[in-house]
């Protein structure tokens, strides 16, 4: 269990550290500091793809849960701030933190060498299998 949590954490602290945009270490420095104090931790995601984020019913409530909305409450939990969800399609999700709607965009995207032109990426945290069914 403490292996797990260490990895947690370790996973949480690359991820905050480098999702905060694209940019030098004083304009990541910057845009930390702006989410502390506004106090919410401003999230995109596509929450149609289990098990990664969904929507489910959570007490006659619909809420979108999976792991990555678990590291993203983790994340928001280590910086000591609340967790803002914004549900849209996959297109828009880039689109929105590249536009700076939001602060965090995580929704099983691959880190492509086009797209880390544009954005910072964590170490992968998942690698899906490749497979090809004949």
């Amino acid at each position: 269990m403490k292996k797990i949590s260490g990895i947690i954490l370790f996973l949480v602290t690359t991820f905050a550290l480098g999702a905060c945009g694209n940019g030098d270490a004083a304009e990541s420095n910057d845009q930390l500091a702006a989410i502390k104090e506004s106090g919410v931790l401003k999230v995109a995601t596509s929450a149609d793809y289990a098990p990664f984020e969904f929507h489910t019913i959570v007490d006659g409530k619909d809420q979108i849960v999976g792991s990555d909305i678990d590291l993203a409450n983790a994340i928001a939990d280590e910086l000591g701030v609340k967790l803002e969800l914004s549900d849209m399609s996959f297109n828009t999700v880039l689109a929105s933190l590249k536009e700076g709607k939001v602060d965090v965009a995580i929704s099983a995207i691959s880190a492509t060498e086009e797209r880390k032109e544009q954005f910072d990426f964590t170490d992968n945290y998942y690698n899906p299998p490749q497979v090809l069914v004949i």
